[in-house]
């Protein structure tokens, strides 16, 4: 019956059928948090004008057919409202939505792993979990993820969920903790979003855009590592690192910019509040283009429409994975805090003193309150809030020793060695290792005199030990490079 129709008939059915139908970006749905202060909406609609309606008030008329609306900032509460925008045929209505803070979680296993993964290990952790759900905490999950390919992969679906006993054991245990102390800091009064954009083994290559991957070109793992006296591991060199028996190998794990296009792309098509970022385990192998990879990334985060140029970003001081196995993870960490006093609205959280043999320190509880509190303090405009880091030393050379003097930056006052988490030897052992020749092949050794603590100073008095050779002062120093430290530095 259909092709027995007249032409032009067909001709104006066809016509039809084409026309683009109001929809949003899928990332908008009921049960969301949208951010308070830049509410921001993307679509697109052929049929003009569109009525954007607030709890069933008139907002705003939108006369653009691919369209960025951005209404005005909004009071957060614990309100749910409706927002319905609808053109002279269409209609979408989103129900149940809060404005508040939207947080995005991202990096590798120890972000993405779930409350699941952790919380029933111990009875202290499990209460705990227990007493973080009572508390009935204003959380909107949404975790964007699935295995990486090379595939053109089927259209993504996002699905919304209220915090619930039921949908919040599978939800990432680093972002949930996080998200907990964010919201306690407000005593639970303001809607947060939490938005899960990690992946197990990715490494920081594919969270960057094709354009950017060659930028920071691969370096050689040994010539990274003259003079430093680390063991550049075969493993390294193959770059891979086990973990719970499974192999992950890395610069496959995950192809490059996989992340950014699946994960990260799509939500910035919404406006967010910041970035809780744990990563880098995976990129071991060549970490001395760690830290100009993650400026690229940053760059790229603060280069979208929506998220801006203040965009905070807390890191995460990876921890060790015992030791056993390769001594790079100092690395590591020594370029995520290059980044700190040379990019804005950067901050760190540490994570190797957590006492555990292993990449996943299974307390995420820890791990989320030192995230959430360098959080707070980037977007209150307080000063950065970090443990205290090492920016300066000073040697004093006497007859039978020398002293150095290691200055300390700390957000608080005053400095204390105590031990870490689970702790065996505790400060026994010092966190501070001397060596006294200049060679390749170097033999590092404790400092086992007392450590003076004046303000943000430390005082170490070393003795030149005897067959070392060296003139009196020791030729370099390493300061929490333990795989995990027994003992180090709290404020």
């Amino acid at each position: 019956f259909f092709f027995a129709m007249p032409l032009p008939f067909f001709m104006v059915a066809c016509v039809y059928a084409a026309r683009a139908a109001l929809q949003l970006h899928p990332i908008y749905q009921s049960n969301m948090v949208l951010q308070s202060t830049r509410p921001c909406l993307e679509g697109s609609s052929d049929q003009l004008p569109i009525s954007v309606l607030l709890d069933g008030r008139f907002l705003i008329a939108i006369r653009e057919e691919n369209f960025t609306l951005c209404m005005p900032p909004q009071t957060p509460d614990l309100r749910f409202h409706s927002l319905v925008l609808k053109t002279a045929t269409d209609k979408l209505a989103l129900h149940s939505i809060r404005f508040g803070n939207v947080f995005m979680c991202g990096g590798q296993s120890n972000m993405y792993l779930p409350l699941s993964a952790f919380h029933p290990t111990t009875p202290e952790l499990t209460a705990d979990f227990v007493a973080t759900i009572a508390e009935e905490p204003p959380f909107h999950l949404l975790t964007i993820t699935s295995p990486p390919t090379r595939k053109k992969t089927k259209p993504r679906t996002y699905r919304w969920h209220l915090a619930t006993p039921a949908t919040a054991p599978e939800f990432s245990a680093t972002c949930w903790y996080s998200g907990h102390h964010l919201s306690r800091l407000h005593n639970h009064t303001v809607p947060i979003g939490l938005v899960v954009t990690a992946l197990i083994s990715a490494h920081i290559r594919c969270y960057l855009p094709h354009h950017l991957i060659h930028k920071c070109p691969i370096g050689d793992c040994i010539a990274s590592l003259s003079a430093t006296g680390a063991r550049c591991c075969p493993s390294a060199q193959r770059a891979f690192v086990e973990e719970a028996g499974r192999m992950m190998y890395l610069g496959s794990a995950c192809p490059h910019s996989w992340c950014f296009d699946h994960l990260v792309e799509p939500l910035q098509h919404m406006a967010i509040t910041g970035v809780l970022f744990y990563q880098g385990e995976s990129d071991v192998a060549h970490f001395s283009q760690y830290a100009c990879l993650l400026r690229q990334m940053v760059a790229q985060f603060r280069s979208a429409l929506l998220w801006g140029r203040s965009l905070p970003i807390v890191f995460t001081l990876i921890a060790s994975p015992g030791p056993k196995r390769c001594d790079l993870f100092a690395f590591i960490r020594e370029q995520q805090l290059s980044l700190l006093g040379t990019l804005p609205l950067i901050s760190m959280a540490a994570a190797h003193d957590q006492g555990h043999t292993s990449i996943h320190p299974p307390d995420k509880r820890r791990v989320g309150r030192r995230l959430a509190l360098a959080m707070n303090a980037l977007l209150t405009g307080r000063p950065a809030v970090f443990g205290p880091r090492l920016v300066d030393h000073q040697i004093h050379r006497g007859l039978a020793s020398t002293t150095v003097t290691f200055v300390f930056a700390s957000t608080h006052l005053p400095l204390q060695l105590r031990g870490t988490l689970n702790c065996v030897r505790c400060c026994r052992q010092s966190p501070f290792t001397f060596t006294f020749a200049p060679h390749s092949n170097l033999t590092w050794l404790p400092s086992r005199s007392a450590i003076d603590i004046d303000g943000p100073r430390l005082a170490v008095r070393v003795g030149t030990p005897r067959g070392e050779g060296g003139e009196g002062a020791p030729y370099a120093v390493r300061f929490q490079y333990f795989p995990y430290p027994q003992c180090t530095l709290y404020d």
